[in-house]
């Protein structure tokens, strides 16, 4: 189990100065503990994760600025980072599901699908 994101949790009158973290940790239940990874890339908080084929697929997300269409994997046996192709529009909060290898990121009346197959970077 994976924690990804966030922010800090300040009360609402404090919004503005919400910091996003970067922060990535893993949850071994055999061991009870959790231990810190690689930070991601990008600081957000709202974003969606999905796993597929040994990585995790961090969408979209946001910070007190606004939004991002960013996409970054997450390579759990290298403990890396890499940056894909962006989505096209921005994502924040968006249910998603993997199919057959397939991302499919669905919300305001549209499905957006990533292959990770397809990924030249």
């Amino acid at each position: 189990m994976y924690a990804i994101g966030g922010n800090e949790g300040l009360t609402a009158a404090l919004l503005p100065w919400y910091f996003p973290y970067r922060n990535v940790d893993a949850y071994d239940p055999t061991t009870n503990a959790w231990t810190s990874r690689s930070a991601m890339p990008t600081a957000r908080w709202e974003l969606t994760v999905v796993a597929v084929d040994g990585k995790l697929l961090a969408i979209g997300g946001a910070d007190r600025r606004g939004g991002f269409d960013v996409l970054e994997s997450f390579d759990v046996a290298a403990n890396a980072w890499s940056t894909k192709t962006p989505s096209p529009r921005v994502l924040i909060g968006k249910p998603a599901a993997v199919v057959d290898g397939k991302v499919y990121v669905f919300g305001d009346g549209l499905t957006l699908e990533y292959d990770p197959a397809n990924e030249i970077r």
